[in-house]
């Protein structure tokens, strides 16, 4: 689950993040543009029953009461929210205009953030939360899936001819590769068409080109 806490979002950033408010994306990433304490704790607790998430938090992020009214110690309130999450080993992204990037202490800059944030979140819904792609975006992507396809080749070479369904090696390359579609159901279809390990290899550069 990813949480962004973002009291700074603009009309025009409201129509880029649109898909934001449509399945898969909303089952997944939460976005609050007035962070209250009661808000904290709601998201303190999801975090302790889910280790598989992200809290991502406007470098100058204001908070608000019950009635609206912008809090005088949301500086403390906000530091004090990203210490929590630490502490409890959930990954705590900051993010503001033109801040410098630094991987090691996850800060980025808001609109590196915002333009690679679907991306992100496409790659986490079939089980891969991978950070890099947030700095990196269809850069990082590109580099990733040339080195899966590799790993992909390489198992079929060497494997293929005594394959079995559920070589997990192989599955879990593939989930990763073929984003949202069932690994067993491609190889079905390379069964069936009784391809050689050239004609695979055609396959998947022809249908998936990088």
């Amino acid at each position: 689950m990813i949480y962004i806490l973002d009291d700074s979002v603009t009309e025009q950033r409201k129509k880029e993040i649109q898909y934001l408010q449509n399945t898969p994306y909303s089952e997944v990433c939460v976005l609050i543009e007035k962070p209250t304490k009661k808000i904290n704790r709601e998201i303190l607790a999801t975090f302790s029953d889910d280790q598989n998430c992200l809290l991502c938090i406007h470098r100058s992020l204001k908070y608000f009461n019950d009635f609206g009214s912008e809090l005088a110690e949301s500086e403390a309130i906000r530091n004090n929210m990203i210490e929590q999450v630490k502490q409890m080993n959930i990954s705590c992204m900051v993010f503001g205009r033109d801040m410098s990037r630094n991987r090691e202490k996850l800060f980025i800059d808001k609109d590196v953030f915002y333009r690679n944030l679907k991306l992100f979140i496409d790659t986490m819904i079939v089980g891969n939360m991978e950070i890099a792609i947030l700095y990196d975006g269809a850069k990082y992507m590109y580099a990733e899936r040339t080195r899966l396809l590799n790993e992909i080749i390489n198992v079929i070479n060497l494997e293929w001819s005594t394959y079995d369904e559920e070589n997990k090696t192989l599955l879990n390359l593939m989930q990763h590769y073929f984003m949202g579609e069932d690994p067993r159901k491609i190889i079905e279809t390379w069964k069936s068409k009784s391809l050689s390990k050239k004609e695979i290899r055609q396959f998947i550069n022809d249908k998936y080109k990088l």
